[in-house]
């Protein structure tokens, strides 16, 4: 989500179903992590189809510099808020990741991996239910 960026996330966006990771740094303030997360997510809605599936899970990056109690408190904080905002349009998901990305084999990065695929899995039967029901 750095701006600079912003005008080719949407290259990225596929406009019927996916899973998104929404990366910020653990340093940011809430106004600046919400304004991060709320234009990827208004992107997400924007590039999407009606009836397609989007998630996004938020992961917060810099967890071994940040006050990691704080860093969550202002996390959930923009996730209820971003729940509320995109509700029926993007699928935010509740469980947020703080991690030192630093270490890809930490405690944080394996649960963050078996959950992405545990969500892969579910959105998957929820198409291929889809599909039974009408094909």
């Amino acid at each position: 989500s750095q701006r600079p960026f912003h005008r080719t996330h949407t290259l990225f966006f596929n406009e019927t179903n996916s899973i998104n990771i929404m990366m910020v740094s653990g340093l940011l303030d809430k106004f600046t992590m919400l304004k991060q997360c709320r234009h990827g997510a208004a992107s997400l809605r924007a590039a999407s189809r009606p009836g397609a599936i989007h998630v996004m899970v938020i992961v917060v990056s810099r967890g071994d510099v940040c006050d990691r109690d704080k860093t969550k408190a202002i996390t959930q904080g923009v996730v209820t808020q971003l729940r509320s905002k995109f509700k029926g349009h993007v699928d935010i998901q509740e469980r947020f990741f703080l991690l030192d990305c630093r270490k890809s084999q930490s405690t944080e990065m394996v649960e963050l991996r078996r959950y992405l695929s545990q969500l892969k899995k579910e959105k998957l039967e929820v198409i291929f239910s889809f599909c039974r029901l009408f094909g």
